[in-house]
């Protein structure tokens, strides 16, 4: 059923169907429409996968994020030990671009020179060297960082330097 289902979305003629499986062309169309009602009842929804997808590309992140600081010994296989559920809204906050948080075109400009393009990759950055550490990227200054940090408190995102319920998510 699944592969005259394919075969008919795909373009393929019903005699072509027809002669590959072995059935008559009467039943094709009945088969099809079996098959489009058990898809219709039985699969996620579009949004439904969204959603997972957007929780699973957080913990990737985080499992590269920690593989990539982990001493592995060659032919060891190595296990991440946390597993950490992302809640559908922050796993869409960390991944909102810098652009959509209203920060400054030219802070953002600055940040993308140092390969920050989301705010999981700002936060990332600010949870490993601390807030302060901004200061030091090429052209960004105090000004920078000070009008940075405003946003970020005012969008709620941040309560200070340091501080922030989203880095619980981030592996570093």
């Amino acid at each position: 059923m699944r592969d005259i289902f394919y075969s008919i979305s795909t373009g393929t003629s019903k005699e072509t169907v027809a002669r590959k499986w072995n059935i008559s062309h009467k039943n094709i169309p009945a088969l099809y429409s079996m098959a489009a009602t058990y898809i219709h009842e039985n699969w996620k929804t579009t949004e439904t996968c969204r959603k997972q997808v957007l929780k699973l590309t957080i913990q990737c992140n985080n499992y590269k994020s920690a593989l990539q600081y982990q001493n592995v010994e060659e032919g060891v296989p190595c296990m991440c030990n946390r597993i950490q559920k992302v809640p559908i809204e922050d796993a869409k906050l960390l991944l909102t671009s810098l652009e959509k948080l209203e920060i400054d075109i030219r802070i953002v400009r600055l940040l993308r020179k140092n390969n920050i393009y989301q705010l999981e990759d700002l936060l990332r950055f600010i949870k490993k060297n601390g807030f302060d550490a901004l200061g030091k990227l090429q052209g960004v200054g105090p000004l920078s960082c000070t009008q940075l940090l405003e946003k970020l408190t005012e969008a709620k995102i941040m309560d200070g330097k340091d501080s922030c319920y989203l880095f619980q998510y981030l592996i570093v």
